[in-house]
């Protein structure tokens, strides 16, 4: 009896446990959604996401959770994230009015007319008497067009409240799409008289008087938001442009000095104001602003680069230099010392003044190595200066202790890009989108390097994505025409064109990629005329510079190169680069005097092309004269000293001439700048083991070069290695380098000879014999080392 008893009282005791249990478990839910809400209404999203979250862990078929994270996610501009929260909400429990409404505004923003109204029927069906339900449905007829039924499903909401500002919006959306001003204005009038504090009714008013073009109603508008809110720094600044539009400087400025007045320890306000009078008062009056807050707060030394960055904004970069050279002077070596440092940097190398720069970034690095403005700047200019192996240094320097800055992450992007290595420049930059998910211009220019790289897929999938977030970004659809037509896919690169064509300031732009539609599908007349009328339409801009160089191609498979060569000149432009152009269409037509004229000129203005330099060595060449043709490339490389097609050309001119020693230091400062570059790789290692075998130093540099070499699929390259382990008489290795370079049935006479000579010293003279004679067979064919296969295929 005892042992019965005893079981029966454990079970008394068990499910009392389960029932305090339970009750705990609601109470710790609702205290976790209580707190959420608390936290979320005072604008502490990531504290009231944790909240929320820990309610779904403890009930996770609750709804209510679930909606409240979507609206986080709302409130955060995450709408997909938002959208999929309010579903989860809905499968928890499909009558949970809450979410149904949002699911409803959903769908009916994105026209799903047929799934907004399955849920709003059903809410209706639950609520009879629901405002926000009634409001809703009648947005949903406002997009059906069925004005009648949705002006009836507005006033019943009013009735149902008469506060209610959905039903106030449907209503006003309404008589705005009717285009009945006098109803739209008056509808919100009396919701503003209900509800004199309510700014989406202010902004709603604003709306709908700036569509009926109500400029009295607009700034009533303007002003209301700004009374309501007086510290919101976007409707000040919206209200000071609009005045600024009407002409009305003076009330703007006041606009801006009100605001300071109201909040005086407020520096972004502060700094609004002194935006706007060096726009439209000029420096002077800017200038004053700040030295009075210099005056008043001395010891701020952020307002001595604020004023610093006033001058350099006016290109006053006399008075910016002075000032920033005070600091220095005044702080030495101290933090803000440092900064005026990196900013006087800045200045230089806008200005053009590279080895200043550099001097003022490296006495700044000496004192802190891990500066982060001086290395991103030095970053910057490694990159301008296309020495990309500093670039990637100062930039991976960064990235150690911010692995997720994004500049730093988007310059390294840009800087593999030129190295030669698409795929892993894209990857760098997708980190980037991922750390800015909304920036649309960052998720394009991934497109960008995915198409660059051969993936065209993933390519087209972001911009499928991006331009339907963003129908109205203009590179996006000029991006889309332009892999569309690398791809001869004219669908699909017609229909982006039409996106582009509509919006502000593009017309000229579609018209050029029309043109190179009708290139691509060999209508060479019409894509003439195109060009020709892009060109025509502004001869200064960036466009004509593009569609000058696109005129070759078709004149030379048409024989019009001497009409493009008159349409040129007489184009009149200041661009550089159409002159290039200009000079490469004289070279066709064998006009090699007015080439060289055209090129001289740009050569004796600095020019950055490097084709102008290459072509005027070209030039050179053709005339015989190689110690020209090694100075004018000597000089582009002076200027672009990282340029890896100068200083192949300049190597190559040095070899001509019989200058090896000084075309392997070009190669071999060339390759210090880019260490990634193969080509100057190859060319580096076969040049030492032409001519500077027999120093063991120098071959054995040429080896630790060529080895990048020894997986390659390219014959070239193989070829390039194998000869170098010849010259260290490493005969197997250079046999077996050789022997799959030849699978690839693609040897050129230069490495015929290198592989018979491999084989002759290997002993195999019959194949050595076949190879020799095969390096011979194309007569009047020089390259290095020909008259030695002739020797040797003599001595068998």
């Amino acid at each position: 009896m005892r042992s019965c008893k005893f079981t029966h009282l454990v079970a008394i005791i068990c499910i009392g446990a389960a029932l305090s249990s339970c009750t705990s478990k609601e109470d710790r839910e609702a205290k976790y959604l209580k707190r959420g809400i608390v936290l979320f209404e005072s604008g502490e999203f990531v504290k009231a996401r944790l909240e929320f979250k820990n309610a779904v862990k403890i009930k996770p078929t609750a709804a209510e959770p679930y909606y409240r994270i979507g609206l986080i996610d709302e409130a955060e501009g995450e709408l997909h994230n938002a959208f999929s929260n309010f579903i989860h909400a809905e499968e928890q429990d499909p009558h949970f009015a809450p979410a149904e409404r949002k699911i409803g505004e959903f769908y009916i923003a994105t026209g799903q007319y047929d799934q907004a109204k399955l849920r709003l029927d059903r809410l209706l069906a639950d609520l009879p008497g629901d405002a926000e339900g009634h409001a809703l449905l009648g947005l949903l007829n406002v997009g059906q067009q069925h004005y009648d039924e949705a002006e009836g499903l507005g006033r019943l909401a009013l009735t149902e409240d008469p506060k209610n500002e959905r039903a106030i919006t449907e209503l006003a959306r309404l008589y705005v799409a009717k285009g009945t001003q006098q109803q739209a204005e008056q509808i919100v009038e009396q919701g503003l008289q209900r509800s004199p504090d309510s700014v989406p009714l202010m902004i709603l008013k604003y709306s709908v008087c700036d569509y009926f073009k109500d400029t009295p109603g607009m700034e009533a508008a303007l002003r209301g938001m700004v009374r309501l809110k007086p510290r919101n720094i976007d409707y000040r600044t919206n209200l000071a442009l609009f005045l600024i539009g009407a002409g009305r400087v003076d009330e703007a400025e006041a606009v801006w000095r009100d605001a300071v007045a109201a909040s005086p320890d407020d520096w972004t306000v502060k700094q609004r104001l002194v935006v706007f009078l060096s726009e439209q008062r000029g420096l002077d009056p800017a200038d004053k602003e700040i030295q009075g807050y210099i005056a008043a707060s001395p010891q701020n030394d952020f307002l001595y680069f604020w004023l610093a960055d006033l001058y350099e904004h006016h290109h006053a970069d006399d008075r910016a230099v002075a000032l920033l050279e005070k600091i220095v002077e005044k702080d030495k070596l101290e933090p803000e010392a440092l900064n005026a440092r990196n900013a006087l940097a800045r200045l230089k190398f806008a200005t053009g003044d590279r080895s200043l720069a550099e001097r003022l970034l490296t006495v700044v690095l000496e004192k802190d190595p891990g500066n982060y403005q001086a290395l991103l700047l030095r970053a910057k200019l490694s990159f301008e200066e296309e020495n990309f192996a500093a670039a990637v240094t100062n930039l991976r320097t960064i990235l150690q202790t911010a692995p997720r800055d994004a500049q730093a992450l988007q310059i390294l992007s840009e800087t593999l890009l030129r190295q030669g290595r698409p795929d892993l420049a894209a990857d760098t930059l997708r980190q980037v989108v991922e750390i800015d998910p909304q920036n649309t211009a960052l998720q394009v220019r991934l497109a960008q390097m995915k198409h660059g790289s051969g993936d065209n897929r993933q390519a087209k999938e972001i911009l499928t994505k991006v331009m339907a977030a963003a129908p109205g970004y203009p590179i996006g659809w000029e991006t889309e025409a332009r892999i569309a037509i690398d791809l001869k896919e004219w669908d699909e690169a017609q229909a982006a064109i039409a996106k582009l064509s509509p919006l502000a300031g593009q017309k000229l732009t579609a018209d050029f990629l029309q043109g190179a539609i009708l290139q691509g599908k060999g209508f060479d007349e019409q894509a003439l005329r195109a060009f020709e009328n892009v060109a025509k339409a502004d001869p200064q801009s960036v466009l004509t510079e593009h569609a000058v160089a696109s005129l070759v191609l078709p004149a030379q498979r048409t024989g019009k190169l001497d009409s493009v060569a008159s349409f040129i000149e007489n184009l009149h432009s200041n661009s550089p680069k159409v002159a290039l152009t200009l000079a490469s269409v004289y070279e066709l037509l064998n006009r090699f005097p007015d080439a060289a004229q055209e090129l001289d000129r740009l050569i004796a203005a600095k020019s950055d092309q490097d084709e102008v330099y290459t072509a005027r060595a070209r030039l050179y060449f053709r005339a015989g004269q190689s110690e020209p043709a090694s100075e004018v490339l000597s000089k582009g490389l002076a200027l672009l000293p990282g340029n890896v097609n100068l200083a192949l050309a300049l190597s190559e001119a040095q070899s001509r001439a019989g200058h090896y020693a000084n075309a392997i230091s070009t190669l071999s400062q060339a390759l210090d700048r880019n260490p990634t570059a193969n080509a100057i790789a190859n060319n580096l290692s076969d040049l030492i083991a032409d001519h500077q075998f027999d120093n063991a130093e120098a071959l054995e540099k040429a080896r630790r070069i060529a080895d990048r070499f020894q997986e390659s699929a390219d014959p070239r390259l193989l070829d390039t290695v194998a000869w170098v382990y010849f010259r260290l008489n490493n005969l197997p290795e250079a046999q077996v380098l050789m022997a799959r370079a030849a699978k690839s049935g693609k040897l050129d006479p230069l490495m015929h000879y290198h592989y018979g000579a491999i084989l002759l010293k290997a002993g195999q003279r019959d194949q050595a014999k076949a190879e020799l004679q095969a390096a011979l067979v194309v007569p009047n064919a020089p390259y290095e080392g020909i008259e030695d296969a002739r020797r040797l295929l003599s001595d068998l």
